[in-house]
């Protein structure tokens, strides 16, 4: 009866152990995602920067040809 028991939470624990490590998989993986979306996120702000100061460029150019 306590053999079975100890292998029965042996089982349990190797279970919990295989559980954790696939969490732990998990959140670096998610780690990784997030700081490629992060990336994203600043290279596309600078890329809507840019389209405002060459809006901005061209708004000047046109209004100086208005003149």
């Amino acid at each position: 009866m306590d053999d079975a028991r100890v292998n029965h939470a042996l089982n349990e624990l190797k279970s919990a152990k295989e559980r954790l490590a696939s969490l732990e998989r998990e959140q670096v993986a998610l780690a990784d995602r997030l700081a490629a979306a992060r990336r994203a996120q600043r290279r596309i702000g600078f890329y809507l920067v840019f389209l405002v100061i060459l809006f901005a460029l061209v708004m000047a150019g046109a209004f100086t040809l208005l003149i």
